[in-house]
């Protein structure tokens, strides 16, 4: 077979010879080649649409994506079971309410049950039918509840706060007065696993811990501290005990107590 090129040429040789195939084929081309350019400028302009198109979708699906703080990778673990309770226990107890309207429940021959709501601050009430129901801490008074041996209480002292309850530690008319705040804080799981070591927890966990409020013989004056010695000792420190015969590190609601009650009984002594 000759080659393309060789016989391309001849064929324009032979067309100069002739005006009219010459001018014919230059028609065709002038038609052609624009033609053609059109549609490839058009072929050229649809793919890089195309190509827009699909960077802008995938961009989009980048910005659902959950986002990652530079510096730190996902931890991804399963919770166990949390530690403690938001209740006061996890059974329903049998007790006796005050409301703040006086009326108090349950009446007589009345199936009641109650829990204590201890972050949220709520009493909550199951009937025999099994309805439930809750009081919010501005319509209670004051309340006790029994689970097993141990017996809960919680009232209201207006030298204080109404708006959370105390529970009676030592109650005297003419000495010193010693209640307790019951606190209830959600500590939620933190584990991490960086590979070649862990930190944290896998559970959350709800902590109790206590603030103490001392109620002076006057009724009136009130101080509230946590079981530290230096606390203890800047509040007693004009009454006539010496805390070192009570107080020491760690120090304990029982060597407080110890030490309230032998404050009290001298106090008796005088007013006898």
């Amino acid at each position: 077979m000759m080659p393309l090129l060789p016989r391309f040429f001849r064929f324009l040789k032979r067309s100069f010879a002739d005006p009219g195939t010459f001018f014919l084929i230059l028609y065709a081309a002038a038609f052609y080649l624009p033609a053609n350019a059109q549609v490839d400028s058009a072929m050229v302009k649809s793919h890089a649409e195309i190509e827009k198109q699909g960077q802008e979708q995938q961009l989009a699906s980048w910005q659902n994506q959950t986002k990652l703080i530079v510096g730190t990778m996902p931890t991804f673990f399963e919770k166990d079971s949390a530690k403690g309770s938001q209740y006061l226990t996890l059974n329903w107890m049998r007790g006796v309410v005050e409301l703040e309207d006086h009326r108090v429940m349950p009446k007589r021959n009345e199936y009641l049950f109650f829990n204590f709501d201890k972050i949220n601050n709520k009493l909550y009430l199951i009937n025999q039918a099994g309805t439930v129901w809750s009081y919010p801490i501005d319509s209670v008074r004051g309340f006790t509840l029994g689970d097993g041996d141990r017996i809960y209480s919680f009232e209201k002292i207006e030298v204080i706060s109404d708006r959370f309850f105390l529970s009676p530690v030592i109650k005297s008319q003419k000495g010193y007065s010693l209640y307790k705040r019951l606190i209830t804080k959600m500590v939620a799981a933190n584990y991490r696993s960086e590979g070649y070591y862990t930190t944290g927890e896998k559970h959350d966990e709800f902590v109790d811990y206590y603030e103490y409020y001392l109620v002076f013989p006057d009724r009136s004056t009130y101080k509230k501290f946590y079981l530290k010695e230096s606390a203890i000792r800047k509040i007693f420190k004009e009454v006539s005990v010496q805390p070192d015969d009570y107080v020491k590190n760690p120090v304990t609601e029982e060597s407080l107590v110890s030490m309230i009650e032998s404050i009290n009984e001298k106090i008796f002594r005088k007013v006898k």
